[in-house]
Parts: C-alpha cells; sequence; structure tokens
C-alpha cells in the first residue's frame, strides 16, 4: 500500500511503526493537502535520525530543501527547527568521546532568518555551535521581508556562542578536536594562576593597610577605637579617626576596583 495514494490525508504520524523508507523519495505531488507529518527513526530523515558520516549530511540537508520548498507546512515548526533531532550516530568513523572541554558538535539544528533556511552543527546541549550553512542565498534589500531577515538575524547572532567552533561549518577532526581542547585548557590554567596572583596582591595590600593604620592609631591616640577583629567591615565601623577611613577607602577601591 503506498500512501501516497490518499490525496485527502492530513495527518500522518508513523513515529511508533516499523515502516522504513527515505524521506527524500517524498515527491511533489504526494499528499497535497498534508498538514503534519511524523516520521519514525528507521525511516532515512525521520525523528531522530544517525547519520553515519558527516560528509552525507551537506547533500542530506540540500534535498531536504527542495522537499520544505514544496510542501513547507507538513512538519510542525518546533521539530523543524531542532532539526528532527538528527545526529551523528556513535557507530560513524567520524565520532570520537568528548575530551577536556566542550562537546563535539555532532547535532543538528535547522537555522531560519525570515524565508532563509540554513543549517548547522551543535553540541547536544545546543550550548556550541558551528558557523551557520546556508540553503538560500541571502535576500536583497529590495526584498519586502528584508526587515524581517536582518531582525531575526540579528536575533540568531546574538544567541549563538560560536567562539569555541569558530571558523568550524562542521564538526572538528578529532585531531582538531583535542588540540581546541588543549587550547581551552591553557586558558583555564592561566586565568587561575592570574586569579591567583591578583588574590596574592590583596593580601600584599592588605597587609600594608594594617602596617598604616597602626600607625596612625598611634600617631592619634587621642581618638578611642579598639577593634575586636581583623574582618574588614568590623575594623571599618571601628575607625572613627577621618584620616584612617580614607586609608580603608582607598584599599577597598584598589582591591575591588583595580
Amino acid at each position: 500500500m503506498d500512501l501516497a495514494d490518499f490525496p485527502r490525508l492530513t495527518v500522518l504520524n508513523l513515529v511508533h511503526t516499523p515502516v522504513t523508507g527515505d524521506v527524500r523519495d517524498i515527491c511533489e505531488y504526494d499528499f497535497p493537502v498534508l498538514e503534519s507529518l511524523a516520521l519514525p527513526v528507521t525511516v532515512h530523515g525521520g525523528m531522530c535520525y544517525q547519520f553515519q558520516n558527516i560528509s552525507d549530511v551537506p547533500s542530506f540537508m540540500h534535498t531536504i530543501h527542495i522537499l520544505l520548498q514544496r510542501i513547507p507546512t507538513p512538519f510542525r515548526e518546533i521539530w523543524l527547527l531542532r532539526a528532527f533531532v538528527w545526529l551523528l550516530s556513535r557507530q560513524s568513523p567520524d565520532w570520537y568521546a568528548d575530551g577536556i572541554g566542550h562537546p563535539p558538535p555532532f547535532n543538528l539544528q535547522l537555522i531560519r532568518a525570515g524565508s532563509r533556511l540554513g543549517w548547522r552543527w551543535c553540541t547536544w546541549d545546543g550550548g556550541h555551535l558551528c558557523e551557520i550553512n546556508w540553503l538560500d542565498p541571502e535576500p536583497s534589500s529590495e526584498c519586502d521581508d528584508y526587515e524581517a531577515y536582518i531582525e531575526a538575524l540579528q536575533r540568531i547572532e546574538g544567541e549563538l556562542n560560536t567562539d569555541f567552533y569558530r571558523g568550524y561549518h562542521e564538526p572538528p577532526t578529532e585531531m582538531e578536536y583535542r588540540r581546541l581542547c588543549e587550547g581551552l585548557s591553557k586558558e583555564i590554567r592561566d586565568s587561575s594562576q592570574n586569579q591567583h596572583v591578583r588574590i596574592c596582591e590583596m593580601h600584599s595590600s592588605y597587609g600594608l593597610f594594617r602596617k598604616l593604620w597602626s600607625a596612625e592609631a598611634e600617631a592619634h591616640s587621642s581618638t578611642s577605637f579598639a577593634p575586636e577583629t581583623d574582618s574588614a567591615n568590623e575594623m571599618s565601623l571601628a575607625l572613627t579617626d577621618d584620616t584612617l577611613k580614607r586609608h580603608f577607602e582607598m584599599l577597598i577601591v584598589f582591591v575591588f576596583v583595580d
């Protein structure tokens, strides 16, 4: 039985069935009034379909693009933008395990900016993304929907985190990925060392303040104050002399603003 022979079919949900096939086989005049279509993982291009090779994806996306131009309505928007949870198979020769850093970008997303459609690779949580591969050319500034396109594009670019995979339009090779992770680890180590140095400088500055405070206390013995703790907050409360307060405020500015 060929389901495409039912021209008045409006809803087709085969997710929990053992149906096999290929979404790319849907022809221009199939399902002319279809409003909702959901396909199982056993169908090439169905929900949660897993690709065996990274190189298979661009041509597949091109075919999907043609399909969407013919029948743009059957797929629910939420699944369309999530690319039907498509991902790279763990059995793929291109797959590799996580390193120290961000996970590899082995999941897929579809991008829609106005009337322009594209796709990209992303991490499983969508937190880190590769560059967008556009399927449509950029609309002309004279088009009616150009402003809507620019607004959508700015919103998309504002949400993107492409720092880690900047310049990559597909997942890096395992060697490239390990090198990126090593670079991230070095940045973290350098940042930790710089933070340690600043903490040491803060302690040193605090020691200097203590000496100044003691010297001023002796010079102003007539002023009554008796701090009972080393806590900076309680010391500030105990200082009643304007000169000592000025020293303390200068230290706070140095430590927390410098």
